[in-house]
C-alpha cells in the first residue's frame, strides 16, 4: 500500500528528528516550515535526507529537482509522494 501525503509528511517530521536531529520538536513543526530557516536543516543535513529518502521510499532522487522543490516540509512530502506514485504506477 502506498502511503497517503499525510502520512509522508509525519514520517518527514521524525526523520528530522530521530535521524537528523533537529533541535524542533515533531510537533511543533508546520507543514510550511523551511527546512533550512525555520528546522534548521544545513547542507549535509539536506544531503544525508535525500539518502535516508531514497533508502526509505525507494526511488532514486533526482538532485537538481530536490534542490528545487525539497525547500519545506510540505514541498518535500509532495515530492516524495509524486516519486512513489510514479515508481509504483
Amino acid at each position: 500500500m502506498q502511503p497517503s501525503k499525510e502520512e509522508i509528511t509525519t514520517e518527514l517530521k521524525k526523520i528530522l528528528v530521530e535521524d537528523l536531529f533537529v533541535e524542533v520538536p515533531s510537533e511543533e513543526m508546520k507543514d510550511s516550515d523551511s527546512l533550512s530557516t525555520d528546522i534548521g536543516l544545513d547542507s549535509v543535513g539536506q544531503i544525508e535526507l535525500v539518502s535516508i529518502i531514497e533508502e526509505r521510499y525507494g526511488f532514486k532522487v533526482d538532485v537538481k529537482e530536490a534542490s528545487a522543490e525539497m525547500k519545506t516540509i510540505r514541498s518535500t512530502a509532495d515530492y516524495v509522494w509524486r516519486n512513489v506514485h510514479a515508481a509504483r504506477d
